[in-house]
C-alpha cells in the first residue's frame, strides 16, 4: 500500500503532464468556433458547404484516430 504522500505526488505528476494536453483539447475547438463565427460560416452554411464538409471530416477522422490510439 502506498502512502498518501506518494499518492499525491503521483497524481500531481499525472495532472502536470496531462494538463497541457487537456487544455489543447479544449482551447483548439473553442478558437475554431470563434474563427467560424467571425467569418459567419454558419450563417449561410450552403455557401460554405465545401469548407464545412472538410472541417467536419477532419474532426471526425481526428476523433477516430485519437480513440484508436488509446485502445
Amino acid at each position: 500500500m502506498e502512502s498518501p504522500i506518494e499518492a499525491v505526488g503521483q497524481r500531481l505528476a499525472f495532472w502536470t503532464a496531462l494538463g497541457p494536453m487537456l487544455a489543447l483539447d479544449i482551447v483548439t475547438p473553442f478558437l475554431l468556433g470563434i474563427w467560424a463565427a467571425r467569418r459567419r460560416l454558419l450563417d449561410e452554411p450552403g455557401r460554405h458547404r465545401a469548407l464545412l464538409t472538410r472541417v467536419a471530416t477532419a474532426g471526425i477522422a481526428t476523433t477516430i484516430l485519437g480513440c484508436a490510439r488509446w485502445h
